[in-house]
């Protein structure tokens, strides 16, 4: 089982990549929606980005989210990630 530093680390490495659109594959999009879901069940701070990335699509469409909007709410729970990792640290 991986232990909450590692689980925590790697969302926030995913997050980095799609913020910094090196990687705005579904498939990441994907690893992230399930990561946050199983990380921060219930928590209403993951709620709008978890929902979004369900319906995320590279260059948007009818319905679905593109790139920016991702991005946007994935910069937006980056300090909330990072706050958890010092407290894991401690």
């Amino acid at each position: 089982m991986v232990n909450r530093w590692t689980e925590l680390h790697g969302i926030l490495n995913r997050l980095i990549l799609f913020v910094d659109e090196t990687d705005v594959s579904m498939k990441l999009a994907g690893e992230l929606e399930v990561a946050l879901d199983n990380a921060f069940p219930d928590d209403s701070r993951f709620e709008d980005l978890v929902l979004t990335l369900a319906s995320y699509q590279p260059g948007g469409g009818p319905y679905l989210y593109d790139e920016r909007a991702i991005a946007k709410l994935c910069q937006q729970v980056i300090p909330i990630v990072q706050s958890e990792l010092t407290r894991c640290a401690k």
